[in-house]
């Protein structure tokens, strides 16, 4: 994989982990295993994005935010990539009570949570050279939710 495609790959971690969990605790000493930072994190609803760096421990998404002060082994600058997924299916939409699923399913023309495969089969789009015109557009994986 070339080095844009892990950019975006990375980039593309950063909404799915905002979904998934909130910032935890851990020593500056302490490294984690992956750090992308600086990436643009939109919440698939039209509103401004923000800026924040993912954190991530083997499999999981360890933290969300300034992490200025924390060290990753590998770390990759993500800064001026964008992602807008919708509802993404993770543990926490798992974890909602049936009535609130069904109610943001309600907001959602497919009528169902996206899967993270979703989401990273556009991100490897746009890494492959199958995108080699494109530039500066969001590409949103809502279901629809954002006509």
């Amino acid at each position: 994989m070339t080095a844009k495609r892990n950019r975006f790959f990375a980039a593309a971690l950063a909404p799915l982990s905002l979904i998934a969990c909130a910032s935890g605790d851990r020593p500056v000493s302490e490294a984690y295993d992956v750090i992308i930072r600086g990436g643009s994190v939109y919440d698939g609803l039209g509103n401004a994005p923000i800026v924040a760096d993912v954190a991530i421990s083997g499999d999981q998404i360890a933290a969300i935010g300034d992490l200025a002060n924390f060290r990753g082994t590998s770390e990759i600058d993500a800064a001026g990539m964008a992602v807008a997924p919708g509802f993404i299916r993770t543990a926490m939409t798992d974890s909602l009570d049936p009535e609130v699923q069904g109610k943001m399913k309600e907001l959602i023309p497919l009528s169902r949570f996206g899967e993270p495969e979703d989401v990273a089969n556009v991100v490897l789009f746009l890494a492959s050279d199958a995108s080699a015109y494109v530039t500066g557009q969001v590409i949103s994986t809502c279901g629809g939710m954002v006509m």
